[in-house]
């Protein structure tokens, strides 16, 4: 149910973008903040407390984000908050990730090599 939930948010946000054409501004942001939830566990951890108000969860996120998100990216985290959705916030922002970079075409790749590579044969497997 987790899942369907956060592609649907994921789904809903990434058409917006494509719709106002801001498809890399809302991946910056949206980047942005699934490193701050991943890296800060103490504020995610507060965004998923049920005893945190849900006015007093968006007030933090817009102090926290006004310069980094934009209005429709707010719109977004507020609609999640409304909704009961804040555990699955780390999940719809990687699923919107993920559409995106699906959309450019961007693919992650890892290279496992038995030695450190060198500059020259880094910039060989950056395409």
């Amino acid at each position: 149910m987790a899942q369907l939930a956060a592609r649907r948010y994921a789904k809903a946000i990434f058409e917006l973008a494509l719709e106002n054409g801001k498809l890399d501004d809302y991946t910056d942001q949206l980047a942005f903040l699934h490193a701050l939830f991943e890296k800060e566990t103490a504020l995610f951890k507060l965004m998923t407390h049920p005893d945190v108000d849900k006015e007093e969860k968006f007030t933090i996120l817009r102090k926290a984000f006004a310069k980094q998100a934009s209005e429709d990216i707010l719109g977004l985290l507020q609609i999640i908050i409304k909704k009961n959705r804040e555990k699955d916030m780390k999940d719809i922002l990687a699923t919107f990730l993920a559409m995106s970079k699906a959309h450019q075409n961007i693919v992650t790749a890892y290279v496992d090599a038995p030695r450190p590579l060198s500059e020259k044969e880094l910039l060989s497997v950056i395409i």
